[in-house]
């Protein structure tokens, strides 16, 4: 039985699945990106969608029950790197999956990078080579989670011709601003976990910064950083400065290090202009949200937008199959499954537990209210009197201090949804410090 959305009109569960593991497909450079292509059994002509990240291919296509995100390992590797749609559920409705590995990973030739403009480029050789296969009837769309949805938007600004849509669900654009480094705040916890042979399936790598400084400057910057108070008091971050060469600590070192906007982060999305986009687009925010509502208003290309539950989305990648397989038939096969007279947007509020529907983001009609913060401790919408005192609180390693404000009891439903901004001012007594500020 298939589902009756929008017109009805939607792609139907009517072929069996053909699987071609780990064929070759030769770079402009000579080196050979490996890849795994499940496609329908017939001789007619599909669209292809492509996965590629530097996680473990041949985990993304077991059949495993769907089950909470970091709950399970899958031959040893975390299921959280489950990040590619289902393969049945694609296969058998009329869709090639092609699932790669990125260069340097798993059984791909080369030399790992993160999101290296070399990467970014193989994607868009392979969805041109995609095209051109007799399986496929010259569209290409991406489709993922995480690192599968990461340099979507980077490969979408060189727009490959063949590349007719995108869904990168729970992305992450601006890797210095949304990620690594949100407020100049470094996420040092999910970064050490993240870019680790935990989760990447890297075989050869090599530095950045080392090819741009060279030995001699790269061993100065990596004794500074070991000198570094700071960074003294983090572990995880002295072990990968004092082994640097050590398979899994390169790329993690590299983003370590450049902990301010420079050509390494304009290369990983810094500075695309989203204005100028022509993929069309279905963007989802899970975690690493800001990206997809920052970005959004810039946005002229067709667009979707989900903002999803909190803990979504489990594992293996199922709960948007069928929005998703609507938005690729709208795209990739010219079915008019009704998508795009819906509502452009689609936000769940926690709290209320529903969701509101709309056409644009921030939602219409949002009330703007700024509130202000005053020396009884109290959140109200009226300004500070001009004598109020300020507030102080002590911070240390092994006492962190922090300040509460709090406005008086809500007496109707009231949703918060969209951007909240802080005007803080504020001195310390140290040379640095960072602020936590959370609603």
């Amino acid at each position: 039985m298939d589902p009756m959305i929008g017109t009805g009109k939607i792609s139907k569960r009517e072929y069996s699945v053909t699987a071609n593991r780990n064929i070759s497909i030769r770079m402009s450079d000579g080196v050979n990106i490996n890849a795994d292509v499940f496609r329908p059994e017939s001789r007619t002509k599909f669209p292809v969608l492509l996965c590629i990240a530097a996680f473990n291919k041949e985990i993304q296509s077991e059949r495993i029950w769907p089950a909470p995100t970091r709950t399970r390992r899958i031959r040893g590797t975390a299921d959280t790197t489950l990040e590619v749609p289902v393969v049945d559920f694609w296969v058998r409705r009329g869709y090639v999956l092609l699932i790669g590995s990125v260069r340097g990973t798993g059984k791909s030739e080369g030399v790992y990078q993160y999101l290296s403009k070399r990467e970014i480029q193989d994607t868009y050789e392979i969805i041109e080579w995609a095209a051109k296969q007799p399986w496929c009837n010259g569209n290409v769309g991406m489709i993922g989670q995480g690192y599968y949805a990461a340099h979507q938007s980077l490969v979408a600004q060189m727009e490959p011709p063949h590349l007719k849509a995108i869904a990168p669900i729970g992305t992450f654009w601006d890797n210095y601003r949304h990620f690594w480094w949100p407020g100049g705040v470094l996420q040092k916890g999910f970064l050490r976990w993240l870019v680790s042979l935990v989760n990447f399936d890297i075989h050869t790598e090599k530095s950045v910064l080392l090819e741009k400084l060279g030995e001699a400057k790269y061993k100065e910057l990596l004794a500074r950083a070991l000198a570094d108070k700071d960074i003294a008091g983090a572990p995880e971050i002295v072990e990968a400065l004092k082994n640097p060469y050590q398979t899994g600590n390169a790329n993690y070192l590299d983003i370590i290090l450049q902990p301010t906007i420079n050509n390494y982060w304009l290369e990983r999305g810094a500075t695309i202009d989203f204005s100028k986009f022509k993929v069309p687009a279905y963007l989802g925010g899970a975690a690493h949200r800001p990206s997809v509502f920052y970005y959004w208003p810039d946005m002229k290309m067709p667009k979707k937008l989900v903002f999803f539950p909190p803990s979504y989305t489990d594992r293996p990648f199922y709960q948007l199959s069928w929005e998703l397989l609507r938005w690729f038939d709208t795209w990739l096969k010219d079915i008019d499954t009704g998508i795009m007279n819906e509502p452009a947007v689609k936000m769940f509020v926690s709290g209320s537990n529903d969701w509101i529907l709309a056409n644009d983001f921030p939602i219409p009609g949002t009330q703007w209210i700024p509130f202000n913060l005053h020396d009884n401790r109290s959140l109200l919408e009226f300004e500070p009197w001009p004598d109020a005192e300020s507030a102080s609180y002590d911070d240390a390693p092994n006492n962190r201090g922090s300040l509460q404000y709090s406005s008086a009891p809500l007496v109707e439903n009231t949703e918060i949804a969209g951007p909240i901004v802080l005007n803080l001012s504020a001195s310390c007594r140290g040379t640095d410090t960072n602020f936590f500020v959370g609603l």
